[in-house]
């Protein structure tokens, strides 16, 4: 995905998956049709794109069917052995992509915050719907905007307004 970071052994061993994916696609047999298999080994292989910079960087789609083990998940190879394999080598560097512990905490507790205002959200909700179902609630709230009449402006008369035609 960056081809100015220097090359790791993780990134020498990661490839041979990619070619032994790019092989088992092309020569042993499958479910996917041919325009299927041609859309896979496009995205798959062919995936890029221009960052900022004009530096050419390789797309995520490599990185989703590692995460996903969706070669051997989803294309049917007859052999089983291959899907195994491919299975095996995908879910072990799967972790190269997944994120860091410390992250996720950080992201499942935005994710409980996110949830406790939509209980709070909710809640309010649940709140004012039970007010609409009490006419007390209104009488209530009338009463208690003119118990102190003093706070109203003496000079507050009523004019007409004009519509628009």
């Amino acid at each position: 995905m960056n081809p100015t970071a220097p090359p790791t052994l993780a990134d020498d061993l990661e490839s041979f998956i990619h070619v032994l994916a790019w092989v088992a696609l092309r020569y042993m047999p499958h479910k996917l049709t041919a325009a299927a298999l041609t859309k896979l080994m496009q995205d798959y292989f062919d995936d890029h794109y221009k960052d900022d910079d004009g530096i050419v960087k390789g797309g995520t789609t490599k990185k989703h069917q590692i995460i996903l083990c969706a070669i051997p998940v989803d294309c049917g190879f007859r052999n089983p052995n291959i899907e195994d394999l491919l299975e095996k080598l995908m879910d072990t560097f799967a972790v190269r992509y997944e994120k860091t512990k410390k992250k996720k905490k950080e992201e499942e507790e935005e994710e409980e915050e996110e949830k406790e205002k939509e209980r709070v959200r909710m809640s309010e909700q649940r709140r004012k719907r039970a007010r609409l179902a009490d006419s007390n609630w209104m009488l209530k709230t009338l009463r208690r905007a003119v118990r102190n009449r003093l706070v109203w402006p003496s000079d507050d008369k009523s004019c007409l307004n004009p519509l628009a035609k």
